[in-house]
């Protein structure tokens, strides 16, 4: 079996991680005291979140091959088609999100460090799309980790969850 064949599949959980974590990013959060920019800021993105969610919701799993597959048989390579095609389609739909977070004026105060936020959302997603290549990933590697830390930091709650099982 070629060498890291049977790892990709946690690279579908890190593409779910890190479309959970662009959900999170703008519509986390959230305080009865929070100036109305801020409130204002969180509605708009949290629209554009949502639609991120629905559209990678809706992306079909790969399909599985049957146990014992190799490299090279009719169902391993329906899965690896299949799960290329997933993160090829899951990475654009992650972009044009971005974009659109980033097209939301930020708060009065908080530009840099939502631009820094998002900044390292395109690397973790950069790091999914390099992670789709022939170059296997180890299935603990998490691109969202610091992401998820600096979410934290910010105060949102979901997108600083753990992220792929």
């Amino acid at each position: 079996m070629r060498r890291g064949y049977a790892r990709r599949v946690p690279r579908a959980r890190a593409l779910a991680a890190v479309a959970l974590a662009a959900v999170a990013a703008a519509g986390c959060g959230g305080s009865a005291g929070e100036p109305s920019a801020k409130a204002a800021y969180v509605a708009r993105a949290d629209a554009v979140c949502e639609r991120i969610g629905e559209r990678t919701d809706a992306l079909p799993e790969p399909r599985f091959p049957e146990p014992g597959a190799q490299p090279g048989d009719p169902g391993a390579e329906t899965f690896e088609r299949d799960q290329a095609d997933l993160m090829r389609r899951g990475e654009a739909i992650l972009r044009d999100g971005l974009r659109d977070l980033r097209a939301i004026p930020a708060p009065p105060g908080d530009e840099r460090r939502l631009a820094a936020l998002y900044d390292e959302l395109e690397r973790a997603i950069g790091a999914l799309a390099a992670a789709s290549s022939e170059t296997p990933g180890r299935p603990d590697d998490d691109p969202t980790a610091r992401f998820r830390r600096d979410a934290a930091a910010y105060g949102l709650k979901t997108c600083a969850a753990d992220g792929p099982a």
